[in-house]
């Protein structure tokens, strides 16, 4: 199999490898491994969410009106503090609300949220994890003096 570059990736290649101490080749074979591993593993993740959710999909919309509803104190993966960040859950040791990751994985990738805002894949799988069963759980209705006065 052969691959074309353009010059000025071979020319980045280069640089690397000489940086490294490594041939060209070798850089090229570690990345491809890469995609490979990654793309193999995203798959896995998707079949995985499927058969989890046997192929059902939550509108966004849906989400982002159930959110308010959640009782987020069941997820390990936020904190509210009061007098951080006004009380608004938050991905845990951040100040990242986890309001904003939901609303922007509308318009952007998982990859670009993580690039964005300095959170991990592992913190926005488990609150997802947690959205998703929270919405597929039959939720008793609470009474007033049982209501989370925390919101996002």
């Amino acid at each position: 199999m052969e691959v074309q570059f353009t010059s000025d990736q071979q020319a980045q290649l280069v640089r690397l490898a000489v940086a490294q101490g490594r041939e060209t080749e070798a850089l090229v074979q570690e990345a491809v491994e890469r995609l490979l591993s990654h793309n193999e593993w995203s798959v896995r993740e998707v079949e995985k969410g499927i058969a989890a959710g046997r192929g059902e999909f939550v509108d966004h919309d849906e989400v982002l009106k159930s959110i308010a509803s959640i009782d987020w104190s069941r997820c390990p993966a936020v904190e509210s503090v009061p007098g951080k960040m006004s009380g608004a859950w938050v991905f845990r040791d951040t100040r990242l609300p986890v309001a904003t990751v939901i609303e922007n994985l509308e318009d952007l990738s998982v990859e670009e949220v993580m690039e964005q805002f300095d959170v991990t894949r592992e913190q926005i799988v488990a609150v997802l994890e947690f959205v998703a069963q929270s919405l597929k759980t039959p939720r008793p209705p609470q009474t007033a003096e049982l209501a989370n006065a925390h919101s996002l």
